[in-house]
């Protein structure tokens, strides 16, 4: 089941409701929702009796259906059974993952012990390993797609399993909290599809209490759930493949005490008893393990344990498939600068476009070059590049009001589809539309924009827009005049909604979603934010909608996608299509790239070397950041080499360097002693600029001796604006970190680092308020302040060899970026390292000998 099962009691907008003056209303409109997909969904990959099945699962009593009870009979012939919307498997690929899970996978793999991933390979799937970078030299696309689906079929199989193994460890939910028991009833032989293992399908119902607080954990049971079986001390995997709910009622609290569920003592919560057929696919040995084990026992109960949910990376190896069915899908496998898919589209000239509401002349270009796609017969891909601060966000919601302006004009009834990898990158975009709406006086009607997903967004001013949330308050409206509305109120609002939105916001994944299907002949322009961000075939998943105008926009110098399985690493898993693309057009003066050119975030002097390293004197700084930044107390960029640090390596071999956490504690407490003193100049915040992208134990170091860091002669602003060190020294008192000022400038402070290790370590020393991030976890924020701690002292560079991850770290600051670490090691290892301790020597901005108490920069 993929809507409708949780339903946001923890949500605050949708708490204010249920409190509200029509709580009552709200309460039965959430009832409505919850069961308007009959809580059922199959797939139609197996062949069984589904009278039988349903003979197992009548219980006594009745199937609660919106607000009205309905008794259980057999179903007519004709009706709806469940399945009938994943009959789509191209060349079988699910049924294909289904059946070499259960027959082929060890359950005892997933113990803690190391495996190397050759050895791993060849439990997972027979086909052998490629890396993306094999090209098919030839121009055969059959040959090429059949090359395309072997290559990255089998990468996303070790994704898969890298995942399982995580969600098995989760700390947060334990295996018995995921623990229910099946009553096994009737069993079906079957046979995989290469033929060369036996399996089988076994059917049984299910009783849980559960509630409408969203935990994918839990122990309802639901389609492709993976569960764990153990018989006898021997394990099997299982994947659901059917599960259809009989019975459903709100639960009482006897009956969750009763059934092992815990309330909470939220009184907006609602919990059900909810019965199942559930149909577990396994192999032939786990079926006949289960039925020998129902002899030795006379019980029919067995427990299972829900290890995940295959539900994302099943859309994404469906999507490897499908690929053939999208219009231009051999542009995508064999890239040409001469293919016109990739060309401008006809009309633009960039002379012509003249730059308005504040968007600077990249920035138009590219949503010029959006409008001529739109309105272009020949269909196009173009490529937004964005460097950190340029505005992306805000570039792409001046496309989104371009395109918007000119559906009435032409009479379009097609939809603008915006999508991006993360639900915080979603919700970015949301945000951003709305201020662009706002800011350009554009006249919004409810409805114009919906932003679809599983789960209801934190901000609270975006879940007016999000789409349950939307159907739930029409629902409410409806029941204020009708005592009894339609029994498909809510599939038929739903519809409507999705019907007359002109910009729907989802996730890439989410557009694999059944939800989503009535977009496919719709969507008349896709665009995708952080599309370096996201796998190749995450991306996929938003062709499906037939759509061929696209824009891809993201930084292929930033953070690639994550990818947790070693083979994925060593194959290149982790090249994103945007990646594969501008490899191939980067050096073409007329490819389908245009590169945003003026960042809005750094000062000058932090921008410089980014810049000049990784984006070839390209990026510009717009005249308004150092104005902005005059009054900044200290130089904006200065690098501390602690040569003597050590590194060490906790249980889980991540690293950590207590001398440098040491340091940045006595420098914090240092920064906001002077930045919170009075008299200070500095505000309590910098000045926000809406094109900048926002989402976005030793006791000292070792004999080391100090040169203060302010006879620097680095000149960064005019001499009026230059503070006196000993001046500003007596302010420098300690000051409570719960003081309102220090909160207020902890807020402003981040540091980023490698290594969770080291953040684990800071997070011991600094105080609450500021912001402690991996480099993973920074990309696409940015802060005033930023303190980097680089960790590495001695050996290897590990992480910081990735000229991507500088790049991320180098380019989150705004004010001041300050840099501690064994600079000289990284610089002797590293080209990219060198560069960077070369620009800071000739520019003399680093201190070689650093001890404690830190002096601050001051200029």
């Amino acid at each position: 089941m993929e809507v409708g099962e949780y339903l946001y009691s923890g949500n605050a907008w949708f708490k204010e409701h249920l409190d509200g003056i029509d709580a009552h209303l709200w309460r039965r409109a959430r009832k409505m929702f919850l069961f308007k997909q009959n809580l059922s969904s199959a797939l139609n990959l197996f062949n069984f009796d589904y009278r039988a099945i349903e003979n197992i699962s009548k219980p006594e009593g009745t199937v609660l259906n919106g607000s009205r009870d309905t008794a259980l009979g057999s179903r007519p012939e004709g009706e709806f059974r469940p399945g009938q919307l994943w009959a789509d498997d191209a060349k079988n690929s699910i049924r294909t993952l289904l059946d070499r899970i259960v027959t082929r996978w060890i359950p005892q793999h997933l113990l803690p012990r190391r495996i190397n991933y050759q050895r791993l390979h060849r439990s997972l799937t027979p086909v052998p390993l490629n890396h993306t970078n094999h090209n098919v030299e030839n121009f055969n696309v059959e040959q090429a797609l059949r090359a395309y689906q072997e290559c990255l079929v089998p990468l996303h199989y070790h994704e898969l399993w890298s995942e399982i193994v995580n969600d098995f460890k989760n700390v947060d939910v334990t295996l018995n909290q995921r623990t229910t028991d099946i009553n096994f009833q009737q069993f079906y032989n079957k046979q995989t599809l290469d033929e060369e293992e036996d399996s089988a399908l076994i059917f049984g119902t299910n009783r849980v209490t559960f509630a409408d607080n969203y935990n994918a954990l839990s122990r309802n049971i639901g389609l492709f759930d993976l569960v764990l079986i153990e018989i006898n001390h021997k394990t099997y995997f299982g994947m659901i493949v059917h599960a259809e709910q009989t019975k459903v009622k709100v639960a009482s609290r006897e009956e969750c005490l009763n059934n092992n569920y815990a309330s909470n003592t939220n009184s907006n919560e609602l919990q059900f008893d909810l019965h199942t057929t559930i149909g577990i696919y396994v192999s032939r040995e786990c079926s006949d393990a289960i039925q020998n084990y129902r002899k030795e026992n006379k019980d029919k109960k067995l427990p299972i344990i829900k290890l995940s949910n295959i539900t994302s990376s099943r859309r994404m190896i469906s999507a490897i498939h499908n690929i053939h069915e999208w219009p231009q899908y051999r542009s995508l496998l064999k890239p040409m600068t001469e293919d016109l898919y990739f060309q401008l589209p006809q009309g633009y000239d960039p002379v012509n476009v003249i730059p308005e509401y504040g968007f600077n002349k990249s920035q138009s270009e590219a949503i010029a070059i959006a409008e001529y796609m739109f309105d272009d017969l020949q269909e196009h891909l173009h490529m937004v590049h964005g460097p950190p601060g340029t505005g992306k966000s805000r570039t792409i919601a001046g496309i989104v009001l371009k395109l918007l302006r000119k559906l009435p004009e032409s009479g379009r009834k097609e939809k603008i589809l915006l999508c991006a990898p993360s639900n915080n990158a979603c919700d970015e975009l949301c945000r951003r539309i709305l201020d662009e709406i706002k800011k350009q006086d554009f006249p919004y009607r409810r409805g114009t924009l919906v932003r679809v997903a599983c789960q209801p967004p934190d901000d609270y001013r975006l879940c007016n827009y999000f789409l349950d949330f939307m159907i739930l308050q029409d629902i409410v409206n409806v029941l204020k005049t009708e005592q009894n509305p339609s029994p498909k109120i809510a599939q038929e609002t739903e519809s409507r909604i999705l019907k007359h939105a002109k910009i729907v916001i989802s996730t890439l994944n989410y557009c694999g979603s059944t939800r989503l299907q009535p977009l496919k002949a719709t969507t008349g322009f896709v665009i995708i934010d952080e599309a370096c961000q996201s796998l190749e075939a995450d991306l996929l998943l938003s062709l499906r909608f037939k759509c061929t105008k696209i824009m891809l926009v993201g930084d292929p110098l930033q953070l690639p996608p994550c990818v947790l399985s070693d083979a994925g690493k060593i194959h290149g898993l982790s090249r994103s299509l945007y990646a594969r693309l501008h490899s191939n057009f980067e050096e073409h003066p007329n490819g389908p790239i245009t590169m945003l050119d003026t960042q809005y975030r750094m000062h000058p002097d932090i921008c410089q070397f980014p810049s000049e390293h990784f984006y070839t004197h390209r990026l510009l700084t717009d005249v308004s950041v150092a104005k902005r930044m005059r009054h900044f107390p200290f130089k904006p960029l200065y690098v501390y080499n602690m040569t003597q640090s050590v590194q060490s390596s906790d249980d889980a071999s991540s690293s950590f360097n207590e001398s440098e956490a040491k340091y940045i504690r006595a420098f914090c407490e240092s920064l906001i002693s002077h930045l919170a003193a009075p008299g200070n100049p500095v505000s309590s915040d910098s000045e926000d600029n809406d094109d900048s992208d926002d989402d976005e134990d030793s006791e000292d170091d070792d004999d080391s001796t100090t040169t203060s860091s302010s006879n620097s002669t680095h000149n960064v602003a005019d001499d009026e604006d230059a503070y006196d060190e000993n001046t500003e020294r007596k302010y420098l008192r300690p000051i409570p970190i719960s003081d309102p000022r220090s909160i207020a400038i902890q807020k402003r402070i981040a540091i980023i680092t490698p290594y969770k290790a080291q953040v684990r370590l800071l997070r011991s020393y600094l105080p609450p308020y500021i912001e402690i991030m991996t480099v993973d976890g920074s990309q696409g924020k940015e802060k005033d302040i930023v303190i980097v701690s680089c960790v590495r002292s001695g050996g290897t560079i590990g992480f910081l060899e990735d000229t991507h991850r500088v790049n991320v770290m180098l380019t989150r600051p705004k004010n001041g970026l300050y840099v501690v670490g064994n600079l000289t090691q990284l610089a002797n290892q590293n080209e990219c390292w060198k560069a960077f301790v070369d620009h800071a020597r000739i520019n003399n901005i680093i201190s070689d000998r650093v001890m404690l108490p830190p002096e601050l920069p001051y200029r």
